[in-house]
């Protein structure tokens, strides 16, 4: 997972700048301030991560009809819990899912709280060193991949 779509420049509160009006992506990934209009930040890339993991534990998208009935959904109710429609998800899974979908930016899970929650935090502490943190943090165990990005490059 490298790119949502937000290829944007930020501004220096942190709030991505586009300077378009149009609506661009796909619905079912789209953050609910995306889909809303209203400034995105990295907050809104969570979320679409949320929905990775939402249809990685059910199957589907926490949201389905038409792009508009989607869009508009995802302003107007929280996504349903994965564990609603699966009841073999994990419940932590279930509860960082539902952080990362969550409607309110504010309200939901960030970079440390998908790491700790996939026991990032354990396997520092085994192997000694520290965890990069944020955006710091390299690729690791991607040497396959990074050739073929550096080869179609």
């Amino acid at each position: 997972i490298c790119d949502f779509g937000l290829v944007l420049a930020q501004d220096a509160a942190g709030v991505f700048v586009t300077g378009e009006e149009r609506l661009v992506g796909t619905a079912g990934y789209m953050s609910p301030e995306q889909a809303a209009k209203r400034p995105l930040t990295r907050a809104s890339d969570w979320y679409s991560v949320g929905v990775i993991l939402f249809e990685a534990l059910t199957g589907q998208l926490p949201f389905s009809g038409s792009a508009a009935d989607v869009l508009h959904l995802k302003n107007a109710m929280e996504a349903p819990r994965a564990r609603e429609l699966g009841s073999a998800v994990p419940a932590d899974l279930d509860e960082l899912c539902a952080r990362l979908l969550a409607r309110a930016p504010a309200d939901r899970a960030c970079g440390e709280d998908v790491l700790r929650a996939f026991g990032a935090e354990r396997a520092a502490s085994r192997s000694g060193r520290p965890l990069p943190s944020g955006a710091a943090a390299p690729f690791v165990g991607r040497a396959t991949e990074l050739a073929v990005l550096h080869g179609a490059l």
